[in-house]
This record gives C-alpha cells, sequence and structure tokens, in this order.
C-alpha cells in the first residue's frame, strides 16, 4: 500500500508563527506535525510514502526527514 502526504501549503493563516518555518514542521507535542503523521502512516503498516511538498519549503523538509526516501522515523 501507499500513502501520499500533501504539505505543499504555504501557511498564510498561520502567520506570525509561519514566518520562519513551514507550516508541516510546526511543533505539536515534541514533534513536528509532519513526523507525527509519518509516524502514523508507518504504524499502519505502509512503508512507501510520498510526499508533496512547495519548492520554498523543500530544503527544510528534506532537512527534517533525511535525503533517503527509506527514512526511518522513531
Amino acid at each position: 500500500m501507499k500513502a501520499l502526504v500533501l504539505a505543499a501549503g504555504k501557511g498564510a493563516r498561520l502567520r506570525p508563527l509561519t514566518n520562519t518555518i513551514a507550516k508541516h514542521l510546526l511543533p505539536a507535542g515534541s514533534k513536528p506535525v509532519l513526523l507525527r503523521v509519518l509516524d502514523y502512516i508507518v504504524e499502519a503498516g505502509i512503508n512507501d510514502i510520498g510526499i508533496v511538498v512547495s519548492p520554498a519549503s523543500d530544503p527544510c523538509i528534506k532537512e527534517a526527514t533525511g535525503d533517503d526516501c527509506r527514512v526511518k522515523l522513531e
């Protein structure tokens, strides 16, 4: 099974929180929202995951998830 995570928005309605960080990387407790979502997907047994990102947030999201498309989440 495959999963597709849509993480391409600008986060305009979350400003000023999103002035310096992509909305997908805002913390929810001790982890960014995107990593929590990826954890839930992996827990469901899905390991083929695509993430749609905007060009502006691509470097930040790559840094958070790692360049390897087979990143292991904890």
